[in-house]
């Protein structure tokens, strides 16, 4: 199966925009990879369909568990999260950790670091 990999918008500076963001699509019920970026990260899903978010669990020592949250049809929902309780480590390349999430409905994500 193809990894989707999320690009992380980051802001730089408070009270400055940052650089646009370019929504990511969504499969329904594939894996979304977002970087680790920062030590907050928020994540906006807008779904073509009414549906699930599964974000999983990171395995780092502050992992917790997974999360499961309902998302409306056309509507955005955000989820901020802790990079140190969701990040996996990418087993390819150790250096590089990332957020797994799957929507189970097709739609569109973004992400931004927060300061």
């Amino acid at each position: 199966m193809a990894r989707s990999v999320s690009t992380v918008c980051e802001m730089f500076k408070a009270n400055e925009p940052s650089a646009a963001q370019t929504p990511v699509a969504l499969t329904a019920n594939t894996a979304v990879y977002i970087p680790t970026v920062g030590r907050n990260v928020i994540i906006g899903i807008t779904p073509a369909a009414n549906g699930t978010v599964k974000v999983y669990k990171g395995d780092g020592v502050a992992a917790m568990n997974d999360i499961t949250f309902a998302v409306t049809k056309d509507k955005i929902s955000f989820v901020e999260l802790d990079t140190s309780s969701f990040g996996i480590i990418d087993a390819e390349n150790e250096n590089v950790g990332s957020i797994k999430l799957e929507c189970s409905a097709a739609g569109t994500l973004v992400a931004v670091n927060a300061l």
